[in-house]
């Protein structure tokens, strides 16, 4: 998988050049991936292996309650719709599925990834 197909870049402006973050994990660069940096003034910023708990600020603020609050999303949406089908005297679905995913998620999501979270992340307030 190319960085082109992974992320979607087309193209990339050479003048101002992109700054890109990465793991240090040998399965993550490949000299592909290099040459396609190199050609087009993206420089990767590299994280030293063990230390993300240290460097990545969003591993601690940003993620720390993500999965208590995205299984509670997921329970209120199912209720939601199955007191809806309930009411309506309709099949009550069994689960939720792939086209329920952005209900679920974007509440979560935004609440985690606001602007006031983020700064919380690296700056520390």
């Amino acid at each position: 998988m190319s960085l082109k197909s992974l992320y979607g870049i087309s193209s990339v402006d050479r003048t101002t050049g992109v700054s890109c973050t990465a793991l240090e994990h040998g399965s993550h660069l490949t000299l592909d991936l290099l040459n396609f940096c190199r050609e087009n003034n993206i420089i990767i910023v590299l994280r030293p292996p063990h230390t993300t708990h240290k460097l990545q600020g969003e591993d601690v603020q940003n993620f720390k309650n993500i999965k208590a609050d995205f299984l509670k999303s997921k329970m209120d949406l199912l209720s939601k719709i199955v007191t809806e089908a309930v009411n309506k005297g309709q099949k009550i679905p069994s689960g939720l599925g792939l086209k329920h995913l952005m209900r679920v998620l974007t509440p979560v999501w935004d609440k985690h990834f606001a602007r006031s979270q983020n700064v919380k992340a690296w700056w520390g307030g």
